[in-house]
């Protein structure tokens, strides 16, 4: 494959948002990652947010309380969204752990 359809694949792809979840340490990093490289590998455009990453360097003023995890979750949401509209699958590994929020 050369560049120039390598370009007009990306260009074609649709945008995609993958949301792992589930209880601290069950493996989410872990297979966001894997999935991750296979989805590079195979020429897709792809970004990785994952909960321990962005904690440590974007929401570290953020703590655990409810209010607090739900603007984690709101911020993270809009920073998936934003990548999803731009044609990236977004591979996205959080705790989330009130309903109401999975649900959105």
């Amino acid at each position: 494959m050369t560049a120039n359809n390598s370009k007009k694949k990306k260009a074609k792809q649709n945008g995609l948002v993958i949301w792992l979840t589930g209880l601290p340490c069950a493996g989410k990093t872990t297979i966001g990652d894997k999935l991750f490289e296979v989805l590079k590998e195979k020429g897709f455009s792809v970004a990785r947010l994952d909960g321990d990453v962005i904690r440590k360097y974007i929401n570290k003023n953020l703590g655990f309380s409810k209010k607090d995890r739900d603007r984690n979750l709101q911020i993270v949401s809009d920073l998936a969204k934003n990548l999803n509209d731009k044609g990236n699958i977004v591979i996205a590994s959080f705790v989330s752990p009130y309903k109401k929020k999975r649900e959105n």
